[in-house]
């Protein structure tokens, strides 16, 4: 089973690099595009310009910019991919690097030994090359927490011991599944997750009066202020997008929006 495991490990470790590879050279072609379509618009926009076109110009600029921003769209969307591929294959070397007893290539976590506990030292519970270190593969600090307590405390009832083998035995046939939690806490930051920040910033509800109405006028003025701007570059209207633009900072501003959720968002990564 051990030799299956890591043959599968290593074939999905060479098919993730295959698709590493290929994203790198479809995002090198993006970027190559990228300036290909950037320089052709400048000269374009600016050639129409100089001929006193400047409907054609204003067009060529529009157009070329939208296809600039779905371009680089496009390029953002796949070095995203290869952020998530490369995380995922370390993930994947990480377990082949637990099926060896590669211990260099596992991550170690804090954690020491209580002093007076009665079997955590003799049975190597924690430090470099212990048990903790083979089978810590927690992406938080609740996490941690819960696994040193469960190899520190044995609980007294039975009960409790059926209830941990059954949570284990769910979850051992679901290594997709965890793997993609794994992913998912790695896309977030390098730092482990701060449970206790998290919780108090959940627990703390965050209500903003009247939201709805406000996000549908907004989206109002912002369509508005959109179309007048592109009516004004075309030379159908005057500049009467000003108007629409200069309702929705005002709005903005009286209703003081995103402070309080700045505030708890910047409390979750500091």
């Amino acid at each position: 089973m051990t030799i299956t495991r890591s043959l599968q490990l290593e074939r999905i470790i060479r098919r993730t690099d295959r698709l590493i590879e290929r994203g790198t050279r479809l995002s090198a072609s993006f970027t190559r595009w990228r300036l290909i379509i950037f320089l052709i618009g400048l000269v374009c926009t600016v050639a129409l310009y100089k001929l006193d076109r400047y409907n054609s110009g204003n067009l060529s600029l529009a157009l070329f910019l939208a296809i600039f921003i779905a371009v680089a769209a496009y390029h953002n969307k796949v070095e995203s991919q290869i952020h998530r591929l490369r995380q995922w294959k370390q993930i994947k070397q990480i377990h082949l690097a637990r099926i060896a007893l590669n211990w260099a290539a596992i991550p170690s976590r804090a954690g020491e030994a209580p002093k007076l506990h009665p079997y955590a030292t003799d049975l190597d519970l924690f430090g470099p090359h212990s048990l903790t270190h083979l089978l810590d593969t927690t992406v938080s600090d609740h996490g941690r927490a819960r696994l040193q307590r469960w190899l520190l405390e044995q609980p007294a009832a039975p009960a409790d011991w059926y209830a941990r083998q059954s949570l284990v035995k769910e979850l051992a046939p679901r290594s997709l599944f965890r793997d993609r939690l794994a992913l998912d806490a790695k896309l977030t930051g390098d730092q482990e997750i701060n449970g206790k920040r998290l919780a108090a910033v959940t627990e703390h509800s965050i209500t903003l009066p009247y939201l709805d109405t406000i996000l549908i006028v907004q989206g109002l003025l912002a369509f508005t202020t959109i179309s007048l701007a592109l009516a004004t570059m075309f030379g159908l209207l005057p500049g009467y997008w000003m108007f629409s633009f200069a309702a929705y900072v005002l709005i903005y501003f009286m209703t003081d929006q995103g402070e309080e959720l700045l505030e708890h968002a910047v409390g979750l990564h500091l």
